[in-house]
């Protein structure tokens, strides 16, 4: 009687009962499935791996017996994945055209729309009609050379213990070290920033007391970060939000530098009102955009237009004192996912993969979707994709 083994082609969601014998590697399986895929036929098994129970990669030059996957009572499961770098080259070289809406420019504070009873100001007309029109922030990101040091740099703000530290993590899939703190030219308050190869993310704590100048002090406090890729702001449920000081740094952001700007409810289930500060962020984020058409919902994910986002998470695993209730972390592939598909029309899109690149878990899980999206016809090898890698 043949041996099997049961394997999931992740990108597909296709299963397939491979058979075996003692001199089966691990290579002739993955071999054994690209032949059978009828989704993506004749694709290259060099740009998959074997996965063993969601935590271990099998090398491909390995036996079945000695990788011990014919102890069936070892496997929970086995799973066919796409190398990260292939993702990463698909994504790119799909530009995955996700957005509906066509790009629409971001006015400046001169530039809104003035009042009828102002209107017949000769004064205030002239400074609206001479002013510069500012490009959209799309328009920006996309010709902006940031990376030009290959380096990649993201604001983090909001009070301490908040989570800031734990999202980082969670986005970038490892532990990332806080390496250096400097002080701010207005202020007492410091600013520090974590890194990650020649990933920066800046923080600070204190946002809740500053003026406008401490918020231009804070994004100009590195010289090397003169273009952000992005802005975070993060709020826990139990932490209080003063409304005021993230407008202004919002209006600092969108209006006069043209970040995108993320707004996070972190620590999701640490308190009900949770969603007053969601709603809270809806709020404001609705209020830079020109048309509710720009606002769009997708898996817990609040869009606005090309100006941000917002949505809840949680980075880590929380564990309910009172009643041991735990929860595991939530909405961080989605708020991944989110970005890579705002940045999709911009150069930023190749910081913020690299930003992800060590991120295991958001690239197993959300293959099925990234092929989806990036589909190419199926006469076109992936490795066509990644032959310059």
């Amino acid at each position: 009687m043949s041996k099997s083994l049961c394997i999931s082609f992740k990108p597909t969601c296709e299963s397939f009962d491979v058979p075996y014998n003692s001199q089966t590697t691990i290579d002739d399986l993955i071999k054994y499935v690209c032949i059978q895929s009828s989704v993506l036929p004749n694709t290259n098994p060099n740009d998959y791996y074997l996965m063993i129970n969601k935590s271990d990669m099998l090398r491909t030059n390995q036996t079945v017996e000695a990788a011990g996957l014919d102890q069936l009572d070892r496997i929970v499961s086995l799973d066919m994945c796409t190398k990260t770098r292939v993702l990463m080259k698909r994504i790119v070289d799909s530009r995955m055209q996700l957005w509906q809406d066509p790009i629409k420019p971001i006015p400046t504070k001169t530039q809104q729309t003035i009042p009828t009873d102002q209107s017949n100001n000769p004064d205030e007309s002239s400074v609206s009609t001479n002013k510069q029109q500012i490009p959209s922030t799309t328009e920006v990101l996309s010709n902006d050379n940031n990376d030009r040091n290959n380096e990649v740099h993201i604001l983090i703000c909001g009070s301490p213990k908040v989570g800031k530290s734990t999202l980082i993590n969670a986005l970038c899939g490892c532990p990332v070290a806080k390496v250096k703190t400097i002080g701010l030219d207005h202020c007492t308050q410091k600013t520090s920033y974590y890194q990650l190869d020649n990933i920066y993310f800046w923080d600070t704590p204190g946002i809740q007391q500053w003026s406008n100048i401490d918020i231009d002090s804070y994004i100009n406090s590195s010289k090397r970060c003169q273009t952000p890729l992005c802005m975070f702001y993060c709020a826990s449920p139990g932490s209080f939000t003063k409304l005021k000081q993230l407008e202004m740094l919002l209006d600092e952001c969108i209006y006069q530098r043209h970040i995108f700007c993320v707004l996070v409810v972190t620590n999701m289930f640490a308190h009900i009102n949770r969603h007053a500060i969601l709603n809270e962020f809806k709020t404001l984020l609705s209020k830079y955009i020109d048309h509710s058409q720009q606002i769009r919902e997708e898996d817990g994910v609040f869009y606005y237009g090309h100006v941000g986002l917002c949505t809840m998470v949680n980075s880590r695993e929380y564990v309910d004192e009172d009643t041991n209730r735990r929860q595991s972390q939530q909405g961080i592939n989605e708020l991944v996912m989110a970005l890579t598909k705002s940045f999709s029309r911009t150069h930023q899109l190749d910081g913020w993969l690299r930003t992800i690149e060590k991120n295991t878990l958001f690239w197993l899980e959300k293959q099925e979707e990234i092929f989806r999206l990036t589909k190419k016809s199926d006469d076109i090898c992936l490795s066509e994709i990644i032959q310059n890698i």
